[in-house]
């Protein structure tokens, strides 16, 4: 079992202002440019943007000094806070290498193949983040500004959701119809009328596509199934 992340404040709360990630994009790509053919460390570009992260927002370095990627170390400068139940985020966003991450195939999928794209091209990456962790979900959005010697690499991620993954099951034609019409707001009782079913037959079938997918809420049963 997963230990929840969650994290506490402590002292007085205060709400800082935070900027869109389009406005941050812009912030370490206009840094990026200012200091181009300049001998820099990844601070620099970090410092443009430190404090101003929303708790969806990661910002990481990547030290990619070592010839084999397994061997580069990725530094979370700022992490995730947005509690969760589905991944460890404190083991998730320790400092650590590649090899050391704890699912190492999504790593090598997304992180290696993505920092090595930018190193190579030499400029700004922008892309957007769908993959699969363990067994959850991650969909976001991420740039990727590259050391001109290519020691280095910077990266800002927006993570739009973090969603548990369901069995593979197959529903029947009216199951499916449920589905859809509850993506669209419908309650149970206005379902029923719209298929011709009761509304309690409705509440029954969603709670049997519940337990078949292995999740206690409807949002959880209609984020697995988008």
């Amino acid at each position: 079992m997963t230990k929840p992340f969650v994290f506490v404040f402590s002292g007085v709360f205060s709400v800082k202002s935070r900027s869109s990630f389009d406005e941050l994009m812009r912030r370490l790509t206009d840094t990026w440019l200012e200091n181009a053919g300049k001998l820099i460390g990844a601070e620099t570009l970090c410092r443009s943007v430190q404090g101003i992260l929303g708790i969806n927002m990661v910002l990481v370095t990547v030290d990619m000094q070592a010839k084999v990627p397994m061997d580069w170390r990725l530094d979370f400068i700022s992490k995730y806070m947005i509690p969760t139940s589905l991944l460890d985020g404190e083991k998730l966003q320790q400092t650590q290498a590649v090899r050391d991450f704890p699912d190492i195939t999504a790593i090598i999928d997304t992180v290696t193949k993505a920092f090595e794209t930018a190193a190579f091209g030499g400029r700004p990456s922008i892309g957007k983040v769908d993959q699969r962790i363990r067994n959850v979900r991650v969909i976001g959005d991420y740039i990727i500004l590259p050391d001109p010697m290519g020691a280095w690499c910077v990266a800002l991620a927006e993570i739009h959701s973090l969603s548990a993954i369901g069995r593979n099951i197959r529903y029947d034609d009216t199951d499916l119809s449920i589905i859809q019409l509850l993506r669209e707001g419908l309650s149970a009782r206005d379902i029923a009328q719209r298929i011709e079913l009761s509304p309690r037959t409705i509440e029954h079938r969603i709670e049997r596509m519940k337990k078949r997918a292995g999740v206690k809420g409807t949002p959880s049963l209609l984020f697995m199934n988008m």
